[in-house]
């Protein structure tokens, strides 16, 4: 078979729900190379044996029959960033034992450490898949940490184009008085594609 792939995937996190959802789209989609990566040493050379790290019905076989093909189990995690088309991240997300919120908000830690490394890795865009429960903060959490990425990757496709904010104006009787962009109706100042 080719070793040519028509799409790169990483799953950043091998446990309950990245190696078996992983596992299942590199049986499905035998043209799409798909790599779990962790941290943990122990964990990743229990996927790449037959004693797998969890149970569940039919999950060995699928493993082993995708194994060396297109799934791959690896602790080179910037490589596999640098490498993929779409990243998931399916890190654990434990309750919060002490600080605001203990004993019921999740600990989103782990998800922050992921965004922060594909921040710092990544040198074109990505798609990124958050696979585990919802969790509000979250959201604002990633915007946070993608914006510098976003603002790194915008100037580098836009050349010598000013990139300045993709905020909208917060003053909208301000701004109706302005021109907007008729893609993203931001005021042109602040119009990240810089059309009118």
């Amino acid at each position: 078979m080719s070793t040519e792939f028509t799409l790169k995937i990483c799953c950043m996190g091998a446990g309950y729900v990245g190696g078996p959802t992983m596992a299942v789209i590199a049986k499905m989609c035998p043209t799409i190379r798909v790599c779990v990566v962790d941290l943990s040493e122990k964990q990743i050379e229990r996927w790449n044996s037959s004693n797998l790290p969890i149970y569940e019905p039919g999950l060995p076989e699928v493993v082993q029959e995708c194994r060396g093909r297109n799934l791959f189990f690896s602790t080179d995690i910037a490589g596999e960033i640098e490498k993929a088309d779409i990243i998931f991240i399916s890190v654990n997300t434990p309750t919060k034992t002490q600080g605001i919120g203990a004993g019921r908000a999740a600990n989103i830690k782990n998800c922050e450490l992921c965004a922060r490394k594909i921040s710092e890795v990544s040198t074109t865009e990505k798609i990124v898949v958050e696979k585990q429960p919802p969790c509000p903060k979250l959201q604002r959490k990633r915007t946070e940490i993608s914006s510098p990425l976003q603002s790194r990757i915008s100037r580098r496709r836009n050349g010598y184009r000013r990139f300045a904010s993709t905020i909208p104006c917060l003053d909208w009787r301000r701004a109706n008085t302005r021109r907007k962009c008729r893609r993203c109706h931001f005021s042109l100042r602040l119009c990240p594609m810089g059309t009118p």
